[in-house]
């Protein structure tokens, strides 16, 4: 998305579109990370329980508690790119992908389907004092032979 910004912007300086910002929405899915029993249930969830209390004016040793227990994962199958969803039934949640039936975890890791790994999880990622994710375009890539980018669509 970012390149295509810029290549509006050279093309047509002086149109409303050039001046406009790009925001990708919903590209990116956050979840606490959460242990998984033996018997593959869920078991506790990592939110930091200041949360309760408020969402920004975070001090540096609640950032660090975020970004430590914080999932920060592509909305991009690891199979051939399409957009996963939540779904959620009877309390147990996870990511399904529409297109070829790709299942993950809240945590990113592969369940079932087609795809050959996990979601792609995001490397460079900060929460700032003002309870804001900041995301920068790059994925931390599994060190396989088989490893490649994500496709996005």
């Amino acid at each position: 998305m970012k390149r295509e910004s810029c290549e509006i912007q050279e093309q047509f300086p002086e149109s409303d579109r050039s001046k406009e910002q790009f925001t990708l929405r919903n590209a990116v899915w956050a979840s606490w990370k959460t242990e998984y029993k033996p018997n593959g249930e869920q078991g506790e969830t990592s939110r930091p329980s200041f949360l309760d209390q408020k969402s920004e004016g975070f001090s540096q040793s609640e950032i660090e508690e975020i970004e430590k227990n914080l999932n920060v994962l592509s909305n991009s199958c690891a199979h051939l790119g399409c957009p996963v969803r939540w779904l959620e039934i009877e309390g147990k949640g996870e990511f399904l992908c529409p297109c070829h039936g790709g299942l993950y975890d809240i945590n990113g890791g592969y369940l079932g389907g087609p795809p050959p790994r996990g979601m792609y999880k995001y490397k460079t990622w900060e929460v700032r004092e003002n309870g804001k994710l900041y995301v920068k375009h790059g994925y931390i890539i599994e060190d396989r032979i088989d490893a490649t980018q994500p496709y996005v669509v």
